[in-house]
């Protein structure tokens, strides 16, 4: 079936034309002539499979269809997304179909930016399209006195499994109480879970159910099953990620994860690659080391998991995806595997490089990686905690001392999962450089820290010369209080999970642009002072 016999306006057909879309996919070809019509759609395909398209053409072609073209501040769609970065890839996908609607204009509503100013936007410009995440499109909705959401006719929740896999149900329900319930609604997800069915239930108008699943046997030269009546394929013959992806696993050490990733990207120089990371802190710290490697010079949760490999072998190409597990997760590949990803072991490089010599002097001649390494060590620590699968992410498993290795520590951090001397430290040997002496290779960064630093002492000499100017008064002795050990160890602990949340907020300040890089490195120096 061709692009033509689904219902689609000759514009639209240009423009997939001039994009090099000769066919729709299969997941297109069953959603788009039901969601053009008069039916909500409840999809559920494998990342990768061409979801995107399947919602926008018909929410261009149903505003295309509208008697009369929409005001400023009246709202025709709303597509909702779990990230921003997803939200901003399903604008940019959007633009040219938007552009073929003459005074038609869509609004990225997204977190990291001031709300007043989307707000002010959409008063401005109007935004006939929002697209956004849950949070920031609740907050502009109640803050926005002039949108009028009752001539929405389109909403989409894009990945519902994962909005509601990170806590968005609030904010979903908020949504859905302002839009009118004569709309179509898309609910698209790549896993359909009790929730997902759940969501479908309360926001769906007797919708109809679209499964494009990958069969197992596709490989052997089978179409995909493809049910438009809810009815899915047998679970046993079914896989969540498309037939052309194929995914490996490699199980090494924590100081041997980094050296299989360098071989890797040598061995695929020529190719695009996407490295996913447990946290932001150790995508920074990779990031700043990776090009400084002389090696380099060619170069949380299942659901989760899916929509990353997925990245690539979109619309039936050819993608490869490897997972680095740590010894103990080794079970985590039979844990996939029940849940119709099938994973089979990379073959073992010949030879890796060494680069943890490198990796040490990195971090002992330039601040900016020693510190991007402690901050992904403590990172990557608390984030391990949280990981949906506990039963074999278990923190109590890290080796933390192969860890600290990996992410060139000079010395240990304090934290409460850390016990100096304890089990699970071996393989760390403290630097014999003081971390203090430790100078930021970037001149103009290191000058800033040194005045810091000067006015931080000037201050406590200050202080300290206040206190002596004064009439010192007799106190009476106050009795020394012993607490016991164990009320000792817990008040040290608090002290240091007090710290470590200092920390983080002023991280979290920095990402969200609310403080400067230069704000962030005082305040963090004066706290080490401290």
């Amino acid at each position: 079936m061709g692009w033509a016999a689904l219902g689609l306006g000759t514009d639209l057909l240009a423009i997939l034309d001039r994009q090099g879309l000769p066919a729709p996919t299969p997941v297109q070809e069953a959603t788009i002539p039901l969601f053009c019509g008069n039916k909500d759609v409840a999809v559920d395909a494998c990342t990768g499979s061409g979801k995107t398209l399947a919602f926008v053409l018909p929410l261009v072609e149903r505003l295309r269809r509208l008697e009369q073209p929409l005001k400023k501040n009246q709202v025709g769609a709303v597509v909702v997304s779990p990230t921003r970065e997803l939200a901003r890839q399903i604008h940019d996908v959007m633009q040219p179909y938007i552009a073929s609607l003459p005074g038609l204009r869509a609004l990225l509503l997204v977190g990291g930016t001031d709300p007043a100013a989307d707000v002010a936007a959409f008063k401005e410009s109007g935004g006939h399209v929002l697209v956004g995440t849950p949070g920031r499109l609740d907050d502009i909705m109640q803050r926005c006195s002039t949108m009028d959401l009752r001539t929405v006719e389109v909403l989409v929740l894009d990945e519902a499994d994962r909005l509601l896999d990170m806590g968005f149900k609030a904010q979903l329900d908020a949504i859905m109480r302002r839009l009118p319930r004569q709309r179509r609604t898309g609910l698209f997800s790549a896993t359909q879970t009790e929730a997902v069915e759940a969501l479908a239930r309360a926001g769906l108008r007797n919708p109809v159910r679209v499964n494009v699943a990958v069969a197992l046997a596709e490989t052997e030269g089978t179409r995909p099953e493809r049910d438009q009546q809810g009815a899915a394929p047998p679970a046993d013959v079914v896989q969540r990620t498309p037939s052309t992806l194929q995914i490996q696993y490699t199980v090494s050490e924590a100081e041997m994860k980094l050296p299989q990733l360098v071989a890797f990207l040598k061995e695929h120089a020529a190719e695009k690659t996407i490295v996913y990371f447990l946290t932001c802190a150790c995508v920074d710290f990779v990031s700043a080391v990776l090009p400084r490697l002389p090696q380099c010079k060619l170069l949380s949760d299942p659901s989760a998991f899916v929509h990353r490999v997925g990245r690539t072998a979109r619309m039936g190409r050819s993608g490869n995806a490897v997972v680095y597990l740590l010894p103990h997760e080794a079970s985590y590949v039979d844990f996939l595997r029940v849940r119709k990803i099938p994973l089979q072991q990379a073959p073992l490089a010949n030879s890796l490089p060494d680069i943890q010599p490198t990796l040490q002097r990195l971090a002992e001649t330039d601040r900016l990686v020693m510190e991007a390494g402690t901050k992904a060590f403590v990172s990557y620590v608390r984030a391990y905690k949280e990981h949906h699968c506990k039963f074999i992410f278990r923190p109590q498993d890290l080796a933390l001392g192969r860890l600290a290795t990996a992410f060139a520590l000079l010395r240990l951090p304090r934290m409460p999962e850390i016990k100096q001397g304890g089990k699970g430290l071996e393989g760390f040997t403290p630097s014999k450089v003081d971390p203090d002496s430790v100078r930021f290779r970037d001149k103009a960064r290191e000058k800033q820290r040194q005045a810091v630093l000067k006015q931080r002492a000037k201050d406590r000499q200050a202080a300290t010369e206040q206190v002596q100017s004064q009439p010192r008064q007799r106190q009476a002795p106050q009795p020394e209080v012993h607490l016991p050990a164990a009320k000792r160890r817990k008040q040290r602990e608090r002290e240091e999970m007090e710290e470590m949340e200092k920390d983080y907020a002023l991280l979290r300040k920095l990402k969200r642009g609310k403080i400067t890089a230069h704000e962030f490195d005082a305040a963090v120096l004066a706290s080490d002072s401290e």
